[in-house]
């Protein structure tokens, strides 16, 4: 459904700045999230910015090799930046910072995928299904199961997970183990949906059977 559009690409990505500007400079850096509004404001430059590569004309970046340009610089944003500031809250304690900057850095990563398939050739509306996909996997709560599975397996995992805010504010109250399973079952079955869905003939079928030819 989404086409090429370099002046929606340049707005979606000016919001997108704007806004990750915003949110680092003026909210506190904490791994909890206060609220479901809060969460959605903070994914608002995710969102901003997958439209934007989404929309982006390719054609633009085929002089002076740019394309290559544009992914090393994303892949120097992450090593010369949010490597360093891992690091140093790594070894200068600050559980606050850190963790801030790894959820900083997994949308980050996400963008820089897509934007390296976008400009190999993926198409505008595959380009924003995948980085929805990967926001929904990012959302699961498959990580949290992971860090149990792949460290000290299952038996470590405990029966409430008090620090998931992000999956507690949808249901109003810490997650059980259970509860972390199915929402990430449910979100990995959204994001295969978002991924695979026929979206735009589901939309003409519709179409067809609303508005049927004369």
């Amino acid at each position: 459904m989404l086409r090429e559009n370099n002046l929606l690409s340049l707005i979606s990505f000016v919001i997108a700045a704007g806004l990750g500007l915003a949110i680092w400079v003026f909210l506190p850096h904490d791994r909890e999230v206060q609220g479901v509004g809060i969460l959605l404001f903070k994914l608002l430059p995710f969102l901003f910015a997958s439209l934007s590569i989404a929309t982006v004309k390719r054609d633009l970046f085929e002089k002076y090799n740019l394309r290559l340009l544009i992914i090393i610089a994303s892949f120097l944003g992450f090593f010369c930046f949010l490597v360093p500031k891992i690091f140093y809250h790594y070894i200068n304690p600050n559980d606050e910072k850190f963790y801030y900057t790894l959820l900083v850095t997994t949308p980050y990563i996400i963008l820089s995928l897509v934007l390296a398939y976008r400009l190999g050739g993926g198409g505008p509306g595959k380009s924003f299904r995948l980085s929805i996909a990967m926001l929904l996997l990012m959302l699961s709560g498959i990580e949290d199961l992971a860090y149990f599975i792949v460290n000290d397996g299952w038996s470590a995992m405990p029966d409430v997970w008090p620090w998931v805010t992000h999956i507690s504010v949808f249901i109003g109250r810490p997650p059980t183990t259970q509860d972390i399973i199915i929402l990430a079952l449910l979100r990995v079955l959204m994001a295969v949906i978002v991924l695979f869905f026929p979206l735009s003939k589901f939309l003409q079928m519709l179409k067809r059977k609303v508005a049927p030819s004369s």
